[in-house]
């Protein structure tokens, strides 16, 4: 499930989805499969994603936009050179310029298209230096080409600008960037507040507080400052908080509390057992996961951890 929690929302095709699952994960998906659970994810489970996810549409504005044209000329131009063909036309010619002239199923584009692909960028572009960069590369795409032409900027909600992205850096900035720079501002007011940040490991941060202090009182500060420094950039979205107590920095760390409530740490001792075998999860198994989970697509809650370092 987050394989395609994070993926498909992060701009990800079925091919790069099958990669990310069985690497990331150990999930092993069939390129059919992957391009079901993305279907499904895209089309029925949360259709506005399909608007989201819109390659084409994204593609030939910052085309236009780059080669100073409107993007109605883009359309008509390049939609004429596919004719009957079912392609993506601004993926195509993406991957035209990035010198890769191969559809999704790695079939060669016509040579037609291709020729014409390199004739129409030329009669369509007004931008000089763009127009020399196209004439350099003689109709041999490069990815140092594609970057220049294709490359965005994106905006997070919190003001933050990244630019000269790509399509699923594009796509994945607004929502996983935004719980960057949350995660950021908690830090800072973490900092002003008087606590030692030591560090910060994927999406916890780690504080130390004097031994013997009030712990089950610092932690439900140390909570409360962090959630309010989220909710700075996520607006209405509920942000919650896990904290843990321990002398030494463990994945595993969970709250502990002795018979009065208060919070005492957390050893290494009160991990369970390790189980020798992990079954891996059936396909059906995932299908009922994606179908009891709420698959939250922009807008993605990240829960952050403290533990308390000697």
């Amino acid at each position: 499930a987050k394989a395609i929690n994070f993926g498909i929302p992060g701009g990800q095709g079925a091919a790069a989805l099958q990669g990310y699952a069985l690497s990331a994960y150990g999930v092993e998906l069939t390129l059919e499969e992957a391009r079901l659970f993305r279907q499904k994810v895209v089309y029925k489970v949360y259709p506005e994603l399909s608007r989201y996810l819109y390659e084409d549409k994204r593609h030939i504005q910052q085309l236009a936009y780059r080669i100073g044209s409107r993007p109605k000329d883009c359309w008509e131009t390049f939609k004429i050179l596919a004719g009957e063909r079912p392609i993506a036309i601004a993926g195509a010619v993406k991957n035209v310029i990035r010198g890769y002239p191969f559809d999704g199923e790695n079939r060669p584009y016509p040579q037609e298209f291709v020729n014409g692909v390199w004739k129409g960028l030329l009669s369509l572009c007004t931008n000089p230096e763009v127009a020399n960069l196209l004439k350099q590369a003689g109709g041999h795409g490069s990815e140092e080409l594609e970057e220049k032409i294709f490359g965005a900027d994106v905006v997070t909600m919190s003001g933050r600008m990244r630019g000269g992205v790509s399509f699923t850096q594009a796509c994945n900035t607004p929502f996983s960037g935004l719980a960057a720079d949350g995660a950021k501002v908690a830090i800072w007011e973490l900092t002003l507040a008087g606590y030692r940040v030591v560090a910060f490991v994927h999406d916890e941060i780690l504080v130390e507080v004097p031994i013997g202090c009030d712990y089950t009182r610092e932690a439900d500060i140390i909570a409360r400052t962090m959630c309010m420094a989220m909710e700075e950039v996520c607006g209405s979205v509920p942000i919650k908080c896990k904290y843990a107590l321990s002398e030494t920095w463990s994945r595993e760390a969970e709250p502990v509390f002795d018979e009065e409530g208060r919070l005492v740490p957390w050893t290494e001792d009160m991990l369970p057992p390790v189980r020798e075998t992990t079954r891996a999860k059936t396909l059906r198994e995932l299908h009922q996961e994606m179908e009891n989970r709420v698959v939250n697509a922009a807008l993605h809650v990240v829960h952050h951890t403290f533990g308390d370092l000697e």
